[in-house]
Formats: structure tokens, C-alpha cells, sequence
């Protein structure tokens, strides 16, 4: 198995070098931010990372709009409610 030095490396490499890579990285938030995030992004988060487990992330960042509004916003109280 590679090591996750081996693979940065690799996926550096392809984007231009360490520096353009790491620029396309997602920044982690802060605790406070965390905390601060209300309960429906939170579960609009979960929901799409489970997506894009099983389909292509393309596919669901462009249709993503499309889950928003199926899920009611992702309130959580409306998704409690929603049958099978």
C-alpha cells in the first residue's frame, strides 16, 4: 500500500506542484465555526458525502440544488417526518 506522502506527492504532481495543490484544498473550519453551523447544514453535509460514496461527485454537485429542495432545506424537523 502507498504511503499518504506517496500519493500527496503523486496528486501534487498532477496539479501543478505542491503549492497549486494544496491552494485547491478545502481549509478545515474552525471549532467555532463548527459550532456555530446550524443543524440542517450539518445534515446536508452528511447526506452528501454519503452521495458521492456511491455516485459521481460531478454528478451530485450539479444536481445538489435538486437534493436541497427534496429534502425541504434539510430541516431537520420536516426530515424526521418523511416516510420510505
Amino acid at each position: 500500500m502507498r504511503s499518504f506522502e506517496e500519493i500527496f506527492d503523486i496528486a501534487a504532481s498532477r496539479h501543478g506542484g505542491v503549492e497549486a495543490f494544496e491552494a485547491q484544498l478545502t481549509k478545515p473550519k474552525s471549532h467555532e465555526e463548527l459550532a456555530a453551523m446550524p443543524e440542517d447544514r450539518w445534515l446536508s453535509i452528511i447526506t452528501k458525502c454519503v452521495f458521492q460514496a456511491g455516485f459521481n461527485w460531478k454528478v451530485i454537485e450539479n444536481k445538489w440544488d435538486g437534493f436541497e429542495a427534496a429534502f425541504h432545506g434539510f430541516d431537520v424537523g420536516r426530515c424526521a417526518f418523511m416516510d420510505d
